[in-house]
C-alpha cells in the first residue's frame, strides 16, 4: 500500500509462523494461534492441537511428533566401569593362580605346612569366586544371575572369613595351651575343614531361606524422568544390611581372636598379619556403607561387587604375601617332625631361633 511516496507491505493480523521446536495451538479463529513448546516427556498431537505425555516406557522422538520406545539398558562391556571390573577379575584370578602354583611347588616347605595348607586353599577358592562375581554387574540381569550373586557373596565370604576365624582360634588355643604343655583338641586339618564346612553350610542355608522368602526379581529403574531405563536385581535395603551383618559378624570375630594373639612370639607373625587384614577389611566396609547409599541405584551392584573384591583381596595380600616372601627367602628349609599340635603351630618360628623354646623334643 502506498503511503505518501513510500510503498510497504501491510502485515496480516494472523499469527507469525512458529520457530523450530515450537508448535501451533489454534485459537478460536483459524488464522490465529500461539506457539508452544512440549516439555519433558510430551509430544505434540496435531489432531488435538496440544502436547500429550508419552506412555510408560516411551520417550518423545527428537522432533516431538511421536513417541518411541525407550531401550532398556544395563552396564555394557564398553563402559569404563566394565573395563575396571574385568581388570579386577583378571588380576584376582591371576594372583590366586600364582599363589596356588607356589603352594603346590613348595608344598613341604616349613612355612606352608605350618600355616595350614587346607585353610589356605579355602581362602584361595573364595578369592576366585569373588573375582568371578565382579563380572555379574556387567551381564544382563536374569533371575539365575540374581540368585548366583546372592549365593556367591555368601559362599565367598563364609569360605574366606570362616577359614580365617578357624585359623585364628586355632592359633589362639594352641599358644594358650602351650603354657601348660597340653595339646588342644580339634586342631587337626580334618577338624579345621569340618568347622569351615559347617560355617559355609550355615551361611548358604541363610541365603536359601532369603531366596525362598524373597525370590529375586528383575527391577526397572527410571532415570532422567524416564529417558533411561536400567535393569537390576531387586534387593531391599534391609536385605542388604542383614546379609552384610552376617558376614560382618565373622569379620569381627576374626578381628577379636587376631587381637588376642597379638602377643605371640615376634617371629610367629601370622596372627599379626591377619589382624592387619581385618582392620583393612573393616575400613573398606565402613566406606562401603556410605558409598552404597549415595550412588545411583543402577551402580549399587557395582559398588557391592568392588567392595567385596577389595576386602577379600586385602585379606589375600596380608595373609599370603608374607608367606611367599618367607618361602622364597628360605627355600631349602625342611619340616621337622612334630607329633604335637604345639610343635606344628610353632614350626613357623623354628628357622628363626624360636624352635628350641616352643618345640623341645
Amino acid at each position: 500500500w502506498p503511503i505518501g511516496n513510500i510503498s510497504h507491505i501491510v502485515k496480516s493480523e494472523c499469527s507469525q509462523p512458529c520457530q523450530p521446536g515450537l508448535f501451533k495451538v489454534i485459537k478460536d479463529t483459524t488464522c490465529c494461534w500461539i506457539c508452544t513448546k512440549c516439555v519433558s516427556k510430551q509430544y505434540f498431537n496435531y489432531s488435538l492441537s496440544q502436547c500429550i505425555d508419552c506412555p510408560v516406557d516411551y520417550w518423545p522422538h527428537h522432533n516431538r511428533t511421536s513417541c518411541v520406545q525407550v531401550a532398556v539398558t544395563h552396564i555394557n562391556f564398553g563402559e569404563a566401569t566394565s573395563i575396571i571390573l574385568v581388570i579386577f577379575t583378571t588380576l584376582g584370578i591371576t594372583f590366586v593362580t600364582y599363589i596356588f602354583s607356589v603352594y603346590r611347588r613348595y608344598n613341604t616347605h616349613l612355612t606352608i605346612k605350618a600355616s595350614g595348607r587346607e585353610l589356605c586353599y579355602c581362602i584361595m577358592a573364595s578369592s576366585v569366586i569373588i573375582s568371578i562375581n565382579c563380572l555379574t554387574p556387567i551381564l544382563k540381569p536374569t533371575i539365575a544371575l540374581c540368585i548366583w550373586f546372592r549365593i556367591a557373596i555368601g559362599l565367598s565370604f563364609s569360605l574366606c572369613y570362616g577359614s580365617l576365624l578357624v585359623k585364628t582360634t586355632r592359633i589362639y588355643r594352641i599358644f594358650r595351651h602351650s603354657k601348660f604343655s597340653i595339646r588342644p583338641s580339634f586342631t587337626s586339618p580334618k577338624s579345621q575343614i569340618f568347622f569351615v564346612i559347617t560355617i559355609v553350610v550355615l551361611r548358604l542355608l541363610i541365603v536359601l531361606i532369603w531366596i525362598g522368602l524373597q525370590p529375586p526379581v528383575i527391577q526397572r529403574e527410571y532415570y532422567n524422568q524416564g529417558e533411561e531405563i536400567h535393569l537390576k536385581c531387586k534387593d531391599a535395603t534391609t536385605d542388604v544390611i542383614v546379609s552384610t551383618s552376617i558376614d560382618g559378624t565373622l569379620i569381627i570375630l576374626c578381628t577379636v581372636f587376631a587381637f588376642l594373639t597379638r602377643h605371640l612370639p615376634e617371629n610367629y607373625n601370622e596372627a599379626r598379619f591377619i589382624n592387619f587384614s581385618m582392620f583393612a577389611v573393616i575400613i573398606v566396609w565402613l566406606a562401603f556403607i556410605s558409598a552404597y547409599f549415595t550412588f545411583k541405584v543402577n551402580l549399587q551392584p557395582v559398588v557391592f561387587a568392588i567392595t567385596s573384591y577389595v576386602s577379600v583381596m586385602a585379606t589375600l595380600l596380608f595373609v599370603f604375601v608374607p608367606k611367599l616372601y618367607d618361602v622364597f627367602s628360605n627355600r631349602k628349609i625342611a619340616v621337622p617332625t612334630h607329633n604335637s599340635a604345639v610343635g606344628r603351630a610353632a614350626a613357623a618360628a623354628a628357622h628363626t631361633g624360636m624352635y628350641s623354646k616352643y618345640c623341645k623334643p
